[in-house]
């Protein structure tokens, strides 16, 4: 048993309630950016069809743009496989894009693990996702 598999036997089913629900939230954090910019282009976003945040207000009051500018653009171009594109949005957005992909892909695994090991406990105990009568 490694020790993952050791960590997760030890915890009841509200522990792990809780941990599916961090990972869900993760997931939706994670994933929502990555659906929406398979949604869009970056030419969508430059001429202003689509707006997915608010102007920078670094740029509009220094002329510069900040660390997180292009990001968005940087996202989409790279969800239409374009990583020149996103690199020049961006430095940053493809090497951000990977962390967003390997999290959700992370907190998907994490999710799948802990409804096996509730339903483990639930075909043992009861029902995985309501707590036992103790003592009736």
């Amino acid at each position: 048993m490694n020790r993952a598999a050791r960590f997760l036997a030890r915890l009841d089913r509200a522990e792990l309630g809780g941990l599916l629900t961090l990972a869900a939230f993760v997931l939706a954090v994670s994933f929502v950016p990555l659906a929406v910019s398979f949604a869009v282009t970056p030419e969508d976003i430059e001429s202003g069809r689509v707006q997915l945040s608010p102007p920078c207000p670094y740029k509009a009051s220094h002329g510069r743009e900040c660390a997180s500018c292009g990001l968005t653009r940087g996202f989409s171009a790279m969800s239409h496989g374009r990583i020149a594109d996103a690199r020049r949005y961006n430095a940053g957005a493809p090497w951000l894009y990977l962390g967003f992909w390997l999290l959700a892909g992370a907190s998907a695994t994490s999710a799948a693990v802990v409804v096996r090991r509730l339903a483990a406990l639930g075909n043992t105990r009861g029902s995985a996702l309501t707590p036992t009568s103790a003592g009736s």
